[in-house]
């Protein structure tokens, strides 16, 4: 079942909301210009443990999400599949993206300078722009391609909403320990066409 969450000047990390920090892998093409919304393909997203399912959900009928959630109590229900983040009203943003090297299956390392220094790239739009009444909207996870570490900030006025499919909601210690996790973990087997041909020459 497909649910939509309003996220609208809502905290990615609030105890009753949705996570898509640490561990997560954003699929979207980082843009020259900042369209006006956006919209992200977010692998692996968490529901935190006082999310309010009731509110999307009659859980009484669905007795699978209902087990998975008894059996989580204080931590997060784990979406093992893709969700859709949406953000309209884009004022402004930044983001800083540290390619990792994903040759070495399970012990990624990032690419160095001359100096040894962590290799980083970095774009910015419109930060003249944002004032007092733009929220601010945080992701510190992990990008599809270039694959590495994402610090993203985008300033927006308006709706975010993030959608998911109940069907895909796991407990998180089924997540991390899926013995096909290098498969399911990227999501390339379902969604081939948000991953590039180029990571086939990578063991993942």
């Amino acid at each position: 079942m497909k649910i939509k969450v309003d996220l609208t000047r809502e905290k990615f990390d609030d105890i009753n909301g949705v996570d898509f920090y640490d561990g997560k892998t954003l699929f979207f093409d980082i843009p020259t210009t900042l369209p006006k919304d956006l919209e992200i393909m977010v692998w692996g997203a968490s529901l935190m443990p006082e999310f309010d399912w009731s509110s999307y959900v009659n859980l009484e009928k669905d007795t699978r999400l209902r087990e998975i959630i008894d059996r989580s109590k204080s931590i997060a229900v784990q979406i093992q599949g893709f969700g859709k983040l949406r953000l309209e009203g884009l004022v402004g943003g930044n983001i800083e993206v540290s390619p990792l090297d994903m040759t070495v299956k399970e012990d990624y390392t990032y690419f160095r300078d001359r100096q040894g220094q962590i290799l980083s790239f970095r774009r910015e739009w419109g930060m003249e722009s944002v004032d007092s009444a733009c929220y601010e909207y945080g992701f510190d996870s992990k990008v599809a391609f270039p694959f590495g570490h994402c610090d993203l900030n985008l300033y927006a006025k308006g709706n975010v909403v993030f959608e998911f499919d109940t069907d895909d909601c796991v407990h998180y210690h089924d997540y991390v320990l899926n013995p096909n996790r290098d498969e399911t973990y990227f999501g390339f087997v379902k969604r081939q066409e948000l991953a590039s041909n180029t990571f086939k020459d990578f063991k993942i």
